[in-house]
């Protein structure tokens, strides 16, 4: 099979890896082009709606931060998925600075 896309040849092999005649790297790099443009939109009608001026790293930081109220996005998706990833990161955070705690000593185990 021939991908339509990057006109790259397959074998017979990898005929579940296509769909509509497009191969799985290309559908996903369209896939993935295609979500990034959509949030970029949402992004653009979120500050024009807010009247802020938010680029896609100060809104994912601002998320980060808690700058930004998870109730304010309820038509925006992607940024919903944005602010989640924002909190699983800084949950991620903050259990790894727990761990960098250097070890208690014997003499502070009470037993």
């Amino acid at each position: 099979m021939q991908c339509r896309v990057c006109e790259e040849e397959y074998t017979d092999g990898f005929d579940n890896d296509f769909i509509d005649g497009e191969c799985l790297p290309c559908r996903a790099n369209r896939e993935c082009d295609e979500y990034e443009k959509a949030e970029a939109e949402e992004l653009k009608l979120f500050n024009k709606m807010h009247d802020t001026d938010f680029t896609e790293q100060d809104f994912y930081f601002a998320c980060y931060y808690k700058k930004i109220k998870l109730k304010t996005l309820g038509e925006f998706p992607k940024l919903q998925d944005v602010y989640q990833y924002a909190k699983m990161q800084k949950k991620a955070d903050s259990y790894n600075r727990t761990l960098d705690h250097p070890a208690a000593k014997d003499s502070d185990v009470p037993f």
